[in-house]
């Protein structure tokens, strides 16, 4: 039997910005037509070492292949020179079980992530939008700002953090990327003022972002809360927005809203719907002057469509990177 080995600089040759967001769009529609199966992201704490690693299987029905994700959250591993979140995907043939590829998955992760936030501004952003903020200069932050940089209309983009230095550091490490982007670091109260709209990335577990710093009418990709305990917004925020989950079971456990929902703030009806049911038509997304927010937890369907798309291509394309076992 043979395993394809795939790199990320393998993947970024072979799926574009656009390929992503159809596979992504089809795979959120499987999930509203229950064409999917995606238990429960399995989580394994080390409190030891301040990190997880989580295991997120899926299966689109009728699909030649299932795909496995593992993937950690390290939030000190910068500072011993590795990644906070690093990923690898397994896909399997469904008719034997048999593993036929690994790929590296933190490409995919972050590509899944932002496309992902960029199909849900899309429907949602205020009328007329040009300011895209940015909250968290970690690893999602790059491709959070080429993404959504490439697939909406922005004219500015700031970028900010606790520490103005480093957001400052993050636009001068990436001064070569960001050369033809309109782009620049400001404190969080600033970057969340002026943003029509904004994007956090936080693993912040008491809230950064406050009511009172924001437009009455913005549209808020909350991202960084991703585990039980964080919350990125304030209570004030999560209780005068229209709220739009990926996954109601995870946002529940793992979301920007599990704290204001364990707290007893809000309940679960207090949640307009799913982002597969925006996509479909099946709920009203922005009415007038709101605040809205795409609660986006990461999804094993987001992993599995890209990452079959990707396996299909590299056949299609002969990468011979074969492991034979």
């Amino acid at each position: 039997m043979n395993l394809l080995l795939l790199k990320s600089s393998d993947i970024k040759n072979l799926i574009s910005y656009a390929d992503a967001a159809k596979v992504i769009k089809d795979a959120f529609d499987k999930k509203d037509k229950n064409l999917l199966q995606m238990p429960p992201k399995l989580y394994l704490h080390f409190k030891k070492f301040n990190g997880d690693l989580r295991i997120m299987p899926a299966y689109f029905e009728g699909s030649n292949f299932a795909t496995v994700k593992l993937v950690n959250s390290h939030p000190l591993n910068p500072t011993k020179g590795i990644p906070s979140v690093i990923a690898n995907i397994l896909i399997f043939d469904a008719s034997t079980g048999s593993p036929v590829c690994l790929m590296d998955g933190i490409f995919i992760t972050s590509l899944r992530t932002a496309v992902t936030t960029a199909i849900a501004t899309e429907i949602l952003k205020p009328d007329n939008s040009k300011v895209l903020g940015i909250v968290g200069v970690g690893a999602q932050c790059m491709p959070h700002v080429q993404i959504l940089n490439s697939l909406l209309d922005f004219n500015q983009i700031y970028v900010s953090s606790i520490s103005i230095e480093e957001s400052k550091n993050f636009l001068r490490m990436n001064k070569n990327l960001l050369q033809d982007i309109n782009i620049s670091a400001l404190s969080v109260e600033e970057c969340v003022s002026f943003s029509d709209v904004l994007v956090t990335l936080t693993p912040v577990k008491n809230p950064i972002i406050h009511k009172k710093w924001l437009n009455k009418d913005i549209h808020i990709n909350a991202i960084g809360a991703d585990a039980p305990g964080k919350q990125e917004l304030d209570s004030d925020i999560i209780l005068n927005s229209k709220i739009i989950v990926d996954d109601m079971q995870q946002s529940l456990h793992g979301g920007e809203i599990n704290v204001p929902i364990n707290t007893g703030i809000i309940k679960s009806d207090f949640i307009h719907g799913e982002l597969s049911d925006l996509i479909n038509g099946k709920i009203e997304g922005r009415s007038n002057s709101q605040i809205t927010i795409f609660d986006s937890t990461g999804l094993a369907l987001q992993d599995a469509a890209i990452s079959e798309l990707v396996y299909k291509k590299a056949l299609g394309q002969n990468y011979d990177n074969f492991i034979h076992y």
